[in-house]
């Protein structure tokens, strides 16, 4: 993950990084492939946290 913050790793990797959880949330309703997601362990114990888990477990993230 680290790499991508690294245009030349973006670019040959056909990735970026999304960062935030307002970002992360619209970028799972647009359908777009992702490849990981991480979050802190605050943000599991809080409704839109637990709403991002299940969202990534249902597409098998």
């Amino acid at each position: 993950m680290r790499g991508l913050h690294q245009r030349k790793v973006r670019e040959a990797e056909g990735a970026f990084l999304a960062e935030g959880v307002r970002v992360v949330e619209d970028l799972l309703a647009s359908g777009l492939p992702v490849r990981l997601l991480a979050c802190s362990s605050s943000l599991e114990d809080t409704e839109r946290g637990t709403a991002l888990r299940r969202e990534a477990m249902r597409r098998g993230i």
